[in-house]
């Protein structure tokens, strides 16, 4: 089922890359984790993302549950490094781990 877990993989950079208001027909939907790269980086900042990112999975990926979410900041590459432990039951995925890198020119799955 890879390309399942492709479908998923994309659904959250796509929840994670859109800032509310863009989509017309639903425009609550996004997170807007770039604003965190606009600020200083921080240890405060890493956890609210981490948060954002959790009640966003929750509401807008139900097919996706998140076990663990790990952000860290990488002082030292001006970004933030995201590592979200998931499980997809639908798919019987159990323990699926997938890292991503918010720096200034967007989010990406490492």
């Amino acid at each position: 089922p890879s390309h399942d877990i492709d479908a998923i993989k994309n659904s959250l950079f796509n929840l994670f890359t859109t800032m509310p208001g863009q989509k017309i027909l639903n425009p609550e939907y996004g997170l807007n984790l770039m604003q965190y790269i606009f600020t200083a980086l921080s240890d405060n900042n890493a956890r609210l993302m981490a948060q954002k990112i959790l009640q966003g999975v929750r509401i807008y990926e139900p097919r996706v549950a998140i076990l663990n979410i790990n952000v860290n900041v990488n002082y030292d590459e001006y970004q933030y490094e995201v590592a979200l432990r998931i499980s997809v039951p639908s798919l019987n995925l159990e323990n699926v781990t997938l890292n991503g890198v918010l720096k200034e020119s967007g989010y990406y799955f490492v």
